[in-house]
This record gives C-alpha cells, structure tokens and sequence, in this order.
C-alpha cells in the first residue's frame, strides 16, 4: 500500500515553466543592468581619456610657446600643420604623425597624446606682428578611440598662445 504524500514529491510541468520564466525574466534585468553599467564605464573612460590627453597637450604647448627663443614656422601670417621653434638653443617641432601629436626636441620624439585617443587635425598660425613677439593660435580636434553606444567622442580645442 502506497502513501497519498510519497505519490506527490517533485516538479509538476507547470511548476517548472513558472520557474524558468521566472528566471528568464531575473537574468534578462541582470543583463540589462550590467550593459548599461558597463556603457556608463566605458562612456566615462572616453570623457576622462579625452579630458586629460586635451588639457596635457595645451599646457605642453602654451610652456614650450611660452618659453621659445625663437619661432621659426609657421611664418607670421601663415597657418601650417608643424610648430617649429628654438628653446635653450634646440630646435623643436611639434607635428601631426599617424594620428598621433609628435614633438621632437633634440632629435628624440614623443607622442604627447595616450593610446585612447587620437588627433584628427591641428594647425598653427602666427598672429604676431611684425617685430614684436609670436603670438601663435592653436587649433587641434581630438578624438576618443574608445567605443561608445553613441560612437567616439571628438573635441575641437581654440587657443591663442603668445611668447614672453
């Protein structure tokens, strides 16, 4: 003889459906909170690189302008791709290669923007007047290589930077 409560023990097909429905319904919210987590992070990371990378070329260059001896490019009135000065007797240039902002001093180079972010353009142009001091406007777009829901994040810098 059989007991009526040992019959009964498991999962019924209904029982089991609710669950994984259930569950399907948790893991979808889950997800969804973990993308959008992780959009806002990488949106974060793009502002920040962007940030730094443009404010740390601006004040490399508004020093080095600053304390040039002598700008030999671009000539007064004209706008060019490359900066070239003379600081402390070395020659200097800053210019654009493969997306990246170079300065050589002395023969060594250095990138002066981070692997996040990359330069699409930047010219430079003499503002000076003839027998007075260089007065160079800076103009430089820099983009963000991380990858946004949105796209990449891009910022146009506007700067005027006059020797001493």
């Amino acid at each position: 003889m059989t007991n009526k409560s040992q019959i009964n023990k498991g999962f019924s097909l209904v029982e089991l459906l609710i669950y994984m429905g259930l569950m399907s319904i948790f893991s979808m919210v889950l997800l969804d909170i973990f993308t959008t987590t992780l959009n806002q992070k990488l949106a974060s990371e793009s502002t920040s690189a962007l940030s730094y990378d443009s404010r740390y070329i601006l004040s490399k260059l508004s020093y080095d302008i600053n304390n040039s001896d002598t700008i030999t490019s671009p000539l007064l009135g004209v706008t060019s791709s490359a900066l070239q000065f003379t600081a402390s007797g070395s020659a200097n240039t800053y210019s654009l290669i493969n997306g990246n902002l170079d300065k050589t001093s002395g023969g060594v180079s250095m990138n002066l923007n981070g692997t996040d972010t990359g330069i699409d353009a930047i010219t430079f142009k003499n503002l000076g007047v003839a027998g007075g001091k260089p007065t160079i406007q800076i103009v430089y777009t820099i983009r963000s290589k991380i990858l946004v829901s949105g796209g990449t994040q891009v910022q146009t810098i506007h700067t005027t930077v006059g020797t001493r």
